[in-house]
């Protein structure tokens, strides 16, 4: 009788496992499906390139496609007074979605270089540049410290 009862408890068990696991077997494969569209989305998106400049690029020129990206990384010290400033874009040819200023290391000291981020969108072929001077804002254009040039060819986007 033990034996039988064994046998039965041990069957019964599988049976619950399986509708157990039938619901969270449902879940996995619906959360994948949902999380493969987002990356095949995702991925969509991620064919649109972004071009990093940076301030050792100053005065050189570049070549992105229509819809790409171009991020121009700066560092200042804010501490200082010193920021950098866009002098010129041509919003018929670049539009500026961003521009954000953060730590350029992650130990936080005060008084500390901080990075300077300006996210573009190219939007249109042709030709066109972005001119930016670092100066104290107080102090005036004419005062500036720096200055950072970039030319810019859009080409058309291939895809």
């Amino acid at each position: 009788m033990r034996r039988k009862f064994a046998g039965n408890f041990g069957i019964r068990m599988e049976r619950i496992t399986r509708i157990k696991a039938l619901p969270i077997s449902i879940f996995i494969i619906l959360f994948q499906s949902t999380f493969c569209g987002a990356v095949w989305a995702f991925n969509k998106f991620a064919a649109e390139e972004t071009i990093i400049i940076h301030k050792k690029q100053n005065g050189r020129e570049i070549t992105v496609k229509t819809g790409n990206s171009i991020r121009i990384e700066l560092p200042e010290i804010g501490s200082a007074g010193y920021r950098w400033y866009i002098d010129h874009f041509n919003s018929q040819y670049l539009e500026l979605i961003s521009e954000e200023t953060g730590e350029i290391s992650e130990e936080g000291k005060i008084g500390a270089p901080v990075m300077h981020r300006w996210l573009f969108k190219a939007k249109k072929v042709g030709q066109t540049e972005i001119k930016m001077d670092y100066y104290r804002q107080w102090e005036g254009l004419e005062k500036s410290r720096e200055h950072f040039f970039i030319k810019i060819n859009i080409i058309k986007n291939g895809r």
